[in-house]
């Protein structure tokens, strides 16, 4: 369902910000991810839903998630990743259909936690994902996780199990629940 954009704009700081109407106020707010597309579309992640706009018209996207949004990413292949208080999504916008990802303790190759805080994809296409419980990789061929967990016997893991942020500086540090984190490829 389609909500036709009614905005009024306001200038703060040398930045002018179009703010949109009560007719245009999503459903689910607040919005606690936000992400932008290669076609320049806006993705907002709320408490039940997923939403677009185009500059024009916001767009619900409720088949996508099942719970609290926390971190919406779009990969090098085109694919909207959806991180959720339960589970991880991964939305095709062509056919407008989601794969769910799910911890399941029987399957080392599945995601460490189901709590999904951030979703980043790095400049060699790497799929990172932070969870309550651990870092994890996604291998775009064989479908399967590769997990990164807090071990108090390895000093060398990473430090605390949540991870709350990824990005990038060339260096890959993270945020987590134990402070920040570094990665470095090994080569």
């Amino acid at each position: 369902m389609g909500v036709k954009a009614e905005s009024e704009s306001f200038y703060a700081g040398g930045i002018i910000f179009d703010k949109l109407t009560a007719s245009q106020v999503l459903s689910d707010s607040p919005v606690y991810a936000i992400a932008q597309d290669y076609y320049g579309y806006m993705w907002f992640g709320t408490r039940g839903g997923v939403y677009r706009y185009d500059g024009v018209k916001i767009i619900e996207f409720r088949d996508i998630s099942n719970s609290t949004i926390w971190a919406i990413c779009e990969d090098s292949q085109g694919s909207l990743w959806v991180g959720m208080e339960y589970g991880l999504n991964r939305f095709h916008r062509q056919t407008e259909t989601s794969v769910s990802y799910l911890h399941n303790p029987a399957d080392p190759n599945s995601i460490s936690d189901n709590f999904t805080w951030a979703i980043y994809e790095d400049s060699q296409s790497t799929l990172w994902i932070g969870t309550e419980n651990g870092l994890n990789t996604f291998n775009h061929e064989t479908g399967a996780f590769t997990s990164y967990l807090h071990d108090d016997a390895d000093p060398n893991s990473i430090s605390g199990s949540a991870i709350h942020t990824i990005y990038e500086d060339g260096r890959h540090p993270l945020g987590g629940d134990k402070g920040r984190h570094q990665l470095h490829r090994c080569r």
